[in-house]
């Protein structure tokens, strides 16, 4: 028995998919059986897979208890590639980032701008 046909994993279809909400669904009768619903896959497990795709997968439910994909896997075993590309990559952390005053937003900045302000003598009248 091969990865993706062992105990635990169900065997479906990407239904849809919606990049802009990045999430889709999943058509599995197995799952439907149980949940009564399709199975919701998110973008960090689509990769490279595209709608139509028949694939592998566990199945964790959510807080709500509604079925969610996860370790996805081609047919053959093989996981997805990498999703879009140029997309997620070499993003920026929040403190790396310019803020519209040419400062960064993070904490270092906040740091200097406070050491600087107590560095400053204070003028008597």
């Amino acid at each position: 028995m091969g990865p993706a046909s062992s105990p635990g994993r169900y065997v479906g279809r990407i239904k849809s998919f919606n990049a802009k909400n990045a999430f889709g669904f999943i058509d599995c009768p197995a799952a439907y059986e149980r949940w009564h619903r399709d199975v919701f896959i998110h973008k960090k497990w689509m990769g490279d897979l595209e709608v139509g795709a028949e694939i592998s997968f566990f199945i964790e439910p959510n807080k709500e208890g509604m079925p969610q994909a996860r370790d996805i896997l081609h047919l053959d075993g093989r996981p997805p590639g990498p999703g879009e590309k140029g997309k997620g990559k070499g993003k920026q952390k929040k403190s790396d980032k310019p803020d519209k005053k040419g400062g960064n937003k993070g904490g270092a900045d906040k740091a200097n701008k406070k050491k600087n302000q107590q560095a400053k003598p204070q003028q008597t009248q």
